[in-house]
């Protein structure tokens, strides 16, 4: 792992790696294809290295979240999902969209009392690009999966808990990385053939198929290209001063149904 990355930050603790996700050209830390192309390269090198039992992802900043390459992400999130180290995300804000379709495909998550996750896709009159759709039903049961899907509402780190989309939630940021770490150092005590052999039976019974991911693409793709929805974007991007607004990414599902005028 002799890559420079420009919006990843590695540490190596033992046989944990820890990954923060740090994207310095945003004051929200937007999840940009930068991200995408670098997890690409980390996950690649990761399938064959041995001496890493654990990832460990974290954000840097408050909310990973971005409107961009569909069927890219899809594919590393996928990637992500089929290594062999189990894959821990700590969630300290909000993650919404591309940043939660990253989630989905983490083995466990974690999240203090500031976390919040939502797919506000559908807010905008498109689909989810990168797995949203197809990963929440199968960790929250479809009802749940409809109401946050077609909502676009926030669910903080309490009901996330409750669904069952996290493993467990934190009052605070610090008892999370504690427990974290804890975790993952006994889990990094064991062979790492064990944890894989696991991991991918239990990844086989849930992981969507890689033709309903890449359906997802497609429908982002061909519903982006709807005028209505051309328009939707336009407006959410000019009303967030082109993604870069703190408060307004903080806030999106209220900001959001402002486009129509309430």
């Amino acid at each position: 792992m002799a890559e420079t990355y420009e919006t990843l930050n590695l540490v190596k603790d033992g046989s944990v790696l820890i990954v923060t996700i740090n994207n310095t050209r945003s004051k929200v830390n937007l999840f940009r294809q930068q991200t995408a192309v670098e997890l690409n390269i980390l996950i690649t090198s990761l399938q064959n290295d041995t001496s890493t039992k654990v990832v460990i992802f974290k954000s840097g900043e408050p909310d990973p979240t971005a409107i961009d390459a569909a069927a890219f992400n899809g594919r590393v999130f996928q990637a992500m999902s089929n290594l062999p180290q189990p894959v821990i995300a700590m969630i300290d804000g909000p993650a919404r969209g591309a940043g939660n379709e990253f989630l989905v495909a983490c083995d466990m998550r974690f999240a203090s009392k500031g976390a919040r996750f939502s797919n506000f896709e559908g807010t905008l009159g498109l689909h989810p690009g990168s797995g949203g759709a197809a990963w929440m039903p199968l960790h929250i049961g479809r009802g749940r999966a409809m109401e946050f899907l077609l909502s676009g509402e926030d669910i903080d780190a309490e009901t996330a808990e409750r669904y069952g989309y996290v493993n467990k939630a934190f009052e605070t940021s610090e008892e999370m990385h504690e427990y974290v770490m804890k975790l993952a150092k006994r889990i990094a005590l064991f062979p790492l053939n064990g944890l894989a052999s696991i991991k991918k039976t239990v990844t086989t019974l849930i992981q969507p198929s890689a033709e309903l991911m890449a359906s997802e693409a497609v429908e982002w793709n061909r519903l982006l290209a709807e005028p209505e929805q051309a328009g939707l974007v336009g407006e959410f991007i000019k009303r967030s001063e082109n993604l870069t607004s703190v408060d307004f990414e903080l806030h999106v599902p209220d900001e959001v149904v402002k486009l129509y005028g309430k």
